[in-house]
Order: C-alpha cells, then sequence, then structure tokens
C-alpha cells in the first residue's frame, strides 16, 4: 500500500469547490489511480483531516498500487503540495485496538429499484459499519465484551445528501 499527504491550496476556487464537495474531491483525487480504477484493481481511501481555520486543509490518502500525482497536477497545476507517496505496509496482530474516524454515506442496494439507498436510522448505520468490519477481518468493540464504542453523528452538507461520520471514543485506545 501506499499513502499519500496532500495540503491544499484553498486559495484556488477549484479547490474551495472540491472541499465543499466531496464526491468532487473524491473524482480529483481519483485521477491519480485512474488505471488501476478502471481495471478494478484499486481502492482509494481517502480522509480530509480536521484543521484549525486558518491552516491550510490537509488529505490523506491510501492507495493499493503508487499513485500518479502528475495525472492530477497536469489538471490543475498548483491542486496541492504533495507529499510522499511513502510505502505503507502495517504489522497487524490479532487483538490489537486501533482508533479510528470514517466519514461514510452508508447505503445498500435495493433489489426491487435496482438502486442504492441511504440507511436512516443509528441502528441501520452502526450495523453496517459492524458488517464492513467483520468483512475486513475486524472485530467489534461489543463483540469483545467491551459494550457499543461508536459514536457517530449525521450530517448534511447539501439538502440531498446525508453522510455520517463514525468515530472511536477514546475509551477504544485504552488495553
Amino acid at each position: 500500500m501506499w499513502v499519500s499527504k496532500l495540503v491544499l491550496d484553498s486559495r484556488l476556487r477549484e479547490v474551495r469547490w472540491a472541499i465543499a464537495n466531496p464526491y468532487a474531491l473524491h473524482q480529483a483525487l481519483s485521477w491519480a489511480v485512474r488505471d488501476g480504477l478502471e481495471r478494478k484493481e484499486e481502492r482509494l481511501l481517502w480522509r480530509l483531516e480536521p484543521t484549525r481555520s486558518m491552516d491550510r486543509p490537509v488529505v490523506l490518502l491510501q492507495t493499493w498500487s503508487r499513485p500518479d500525482w502528475n495525472e492530477v497536477l497536469a489538471r490543475w497545476p498548483h491542486f496541492a503540495e504533495i507529499h510522499g507517496p511513502k510505502p505503507f505496509n502495517p504489522v497487524l496482530s490479532p487483538g490489537q485496538r486501533l482508533r479510528f474516524r470514517l466519514r461514510a454515506n452508508p447505503a445498500k442496494r435495493d433489489a426491487a429499484i435496482r438502486k442504492r439507498v441511504a440507511l436512516k436510522t443509528p441502528v441501520e448505520k452502526v450495523r453496517w459499519l459492524e458488517d464492513r468490519l467483520r468483512a475486513g477481518g475486524s472485530g467489534y468493540p461489543s463483540e469483545t465484551g467491551n459494550g457499543r464504542c461508536v459514536s457517530y453523528k449525521t450530517f448534511s452538507s447539501e439538502p440531498s445528501s446525508r453522510d455520517t461520520r463514525f468515530g472511536c471514543r477514546p475509551c477504544c485506545s485504552r488495553a
């Protein structure tokens, strides 16, 4: 895996628009691994880091293949100051506890209408997260006897869009 850090130039109108629109930011970042995405051999995981109001926005990006930032910079020459990519090969142990932040749009495919539909209730959203963690070979705090340990907040950046932020409370970081 590879990890890159992008310090965005928020003076640019295109960058401000991308920051305000997660789909647009995802599309812009996707150009760095476009070939792998087209072949369905790539997964793009990114996060816009929380920063103080005067700091430049930072994006952390993780990919399976080495990203080619020339593709992005050819389209938007001053999009970001790019650090990396650097190889990232974490060594994880069974039972190891990890803290994380995740912003997601939990959804399921509705077979009747053949479309993805957003999950609405907190129970559905937490179940969605539990399923994804299990599918990835991870456990969930409630399965280890420590009780539920997920905080979430539903917010809307646009009237038609509902995202959910998941986070692990500090109690998960204690061994």
